[in-house]
């Protein structure tokens, strides 16, 4: 087993847009040299995404990396490493796949539906399932590009604490009022 790390990656960077319903994107690209041949359970590290973001889509775009038909593999996060691609035959002949999580056409949509927002930093990343048949004698990049928004879950926001099945049946927690002050003294 082999691991391969975008340059997104090593730069140890935790990617989240700046604030609540602001959009990223990031792109990740791995080279994998000429000579360096792919094996089932290689890990190809893209990116890392902070708490909180939901992957609205992506768009995977690789070369030729395989000889044959015989490459596959999944992508996903640390959570769930096959939530975005679960056994899909991706790099067999190179070219372009899109996902959106809004999108409802079998195809166009992630492997696991609705997308689960994490409340901890998750690493992006692929598995190769099925090794290639063969390797392609050339260098080979495999790009991703991933559109994240921020996020806050439901009960963030509106304030409640150990919501159970039931949203009626949370214990109501109120944040401290703040009162301000001007040279010490509350209005």
């Amino acid at each position: 087993m082999a691991t391969f790390n975008s340059g997104t990656y090593l730069k140890n960077a935790v990617y989240r847009p700046t604030s609540v319903g602001d959009a990223l994107e990031i792109v990740s690209t791995i080279t994998i040299p000429n000579g360096t041949g792919l094996a089932q359970n290689d890990i190809l590290n893209f990116c890392r995404v902070g708490e909180n973001v939901r992957i609205e889509g992506f768009v995977l775009e690789t070369d030729d990396l395989d000889t044959g038909t015989s490459l596959v593999m999944d992508l996903g996060t640390t959570a769930t490493p096959d939530c975005l691609l679960d056994g899909v035959g991706v790099g067999q002949a190179g070219g372009e796949y899109i996902r959106r999580s809004t999108d409802a056409t079998a195809g166009n949509q992630f492997a696991d539906m609705p997308y689960v927002v994490q409340s901890t930093v998750q690493t992006v990343f692929a598995t190769i399932m099925t090794a290639p048949a063969g390797n392609p004698t050339t260098d080979r990049n495999i790009s991703l590009k991933l559109k994240l928004f921020y996020t806050l879950s439901e009960t963030e926001l509106m304030g409640l604490t150990g919501v159970s099945s039931s949203n009626l049946l949370g214990t109501k927690v109120f944040a401290p009022s703040t009162v301000y002050t001007y040279n010490g003294a509350a209005p």
